[in-house]
């Protein structure tokens, strides 16, 4: 009988401390003690918390999310403003009346301007992440700013220094978004499909974007400005001639141009703009 007491007798007393909130708490307060006397173990900085790999999308699984379609927007818009430069350099020359050899400099500072990006913005890119936290969708934006003001630059450009510096840096900005492109695909959407995501941006923003800016759109504007605002005193251009076929320059200085392009004055007619506003 003594046994059954002592026993019935300790049974309600761990009931009692375990149903007690008094126990938790000193669990609590007994591991917090211990961490406390472990104070090596919070003199060293945590580390930055890894973020989650992403989910490894296919390619028609990828192009079911928004952000595969907020990308290709940004790629192609400024992979299309840089083969607007390559593609129509010329016209743009002969448009603002600078001398011939503006284009191939143009092309040759282009050329390395995006070389040199293409280069370096992977290894900037990588340090910026790991020093300093900084995403790469940071160096999307500022691939973006780069090619607004290259392209702000030739839109007011009216002197063969200014439109060199401003197809550079139109180059930069356009060498910038490669290995951007490459790095985006790979995080974003998983990197065990990466060579067939990045294809398609390769392909589609390269495609759309000359396509869309460096033909349709380039030569819309470019065919809405031949008339009498392009083609004004400035040039040299009497207005009762500018819509006829006897478009003949009347000023001294168009007769040298036109001898040091080794052409015909006959070749010039209402098929040719003149003036900033035929690609701004």
């Amino acid at each position: 009988h003594n046994t059954e007491s002592i026993v019935l007798s300790s049974a309600k007393a761990v009931v009692d401390v375990t149903n007690s909130n008094n126990f938790f708490d000193d669990v609590v307060d007994v591991n917090t003690d211990k961490n406390q006397l472990l104070p090596h173990e919070h003199t060293q900085p945590s580390p930055r918390t890894t973020p989650p790999l992403p989910q490894n999308y296919n390619l028609s699984e990828m192009l079911r999310t928004p952000t595969a379609w907020v990308l290709a927007y940004t790629f192609t818009i400024i992979t299309g403003g840089g083969t607007l430069i390559t593609n129509n350099i010329a016209q743009m020359v002969e448009s603002l009346d600078l001398p011939t050899q503006t284009a191939s400099i143009s092309l040759t500072f282009f050329s390395a301007a995006q070389a040199s990006s293409r280069c370096t913005t992977g290894i900037l890119s990588e340090y910026a992440l790991q020093q300093h936290q900084l995403g790469r969708e940071w160096f999307l934006v500022l691939a973006s700013v780069v090619s607004f003001l290259g392209h702000g630059m030739l839109s007011i450009a009216s002197h063969q220094i200014v439109f060199v510096l401003g197809v550079t840096i139109v180059g930069i900005g356009f060498g910038m978004i490669w290995p951007i492109m490459v790095l985006f695909v790979g995080e974003v959407f998983g990197s065990r499909n990466v060579g067939a995501n990045y294809m398609f941006y390769d392909g589609f923003t390269s495609a759309i974007g000359t396509l869309v800016l460096s033909k349709f759109v380039a030569q819309s504007i470019y065919e809405n400005h031949i008339d009498k605002s392009s083609h004004g005193d400035d040039y040299g251009f009497e207005d009762d001639r500018i819509n006829t076929n006897e478009t003949v320059p009347v000023s001294p200085e168009r007769d040298e141009l036109m001898d040091e392009r080794d052409g015909s004055k006959d070749q010039i007619d209402d098929l040719t703009c003149f003036g900033m506003a035929c690609f701004r």
